[in-house]
Parts: C-alpha cells; structure tokens; sequence
C-alpha cells in the first residue's frame, strides 16, 4: 500500500503507534515537488490590496523561519504526537550515513563507457 502526503504529516504518521505499530513503515522515493503556500494572496485581480498583503506575510513568514519558529514547532507537535517507538536496524543506521557519489568515484565507469562506445 502506497501514500503520498507532506513531510510533516509523514514524521506524524512515522511516530503514531495505530499507523506505524509494527515499525514497518518505510519511506520510498523522494519529495517531487516542493512548494509555499499563499496562492489565495497571489493575485491581485481586482486591486483589493492583496497583493501588498502576499508581501507582507511572506516577510514575517521569512522572519519566522529564519528564527527557526516553524522548526521548533513541528518538532514539539512530533513529539507531542509520538506514541510508537521504532528502533533503527543496523540497515537503516548505514544508509543514513552513505555518502553521495562524487565525479571522481564514478570516473572509471566514465572512462570505461567511452571506450566502450
């Protein structure tokens, strides 16, 4: 079974006991898109100054991000909502730590393609 839902929703529902009591939900894939919010304010069709309002609450919602409000949030709401205690496995510890790879790393694989070609 498959879900798709927002990064916030998915650390909730990684940590609720009757979603993921077994441990055994996994996170597949990656985000798709990434995007704000606001596209009420976006347009100002008809001059009521909502344009002007999009721009002030982008800049205290800015502020506030940048002063890690919104983090510090998620992270109580999270640990307010945890009732599932999930230990990691050996796999997951390593995956965690694996390492991107680099131009040079993939280089031989590079060089064997062209002399292939």
């Amino acid at each position: 079974v498959g879900v798709i839902v927002d990064v916030f929703s998915w650390s909730i529902l990684e940590v609720a006991n009757e979603i993921n009591g077994d441990c055994s939900l996994k996170y597949l894939g990656r985000p798709f898109k990434t995007g704000g919010g606001g596209f009420v304010t976006s347009a100002d069709y008809k001059g009521t100054c909502t344009g002007l309002m999009n721009a002030v609450l982008a800049l205290h919602m800015s502020e506030m991000d940048d002063e890690g409000f919104f983090e510090e949030l998620q992270n109580s709401r999270i640990q307010k909502e945890t009732t599932a205690t999930c230990v990691l496995d050996a796999s997951m510890v390593a995956d965690a730590k694996q390492e991107p790879v680099q131009l040079r790393t993939m280089g031989g694989l590079f060089v064997l393609h062209v002399l292939v070609s």
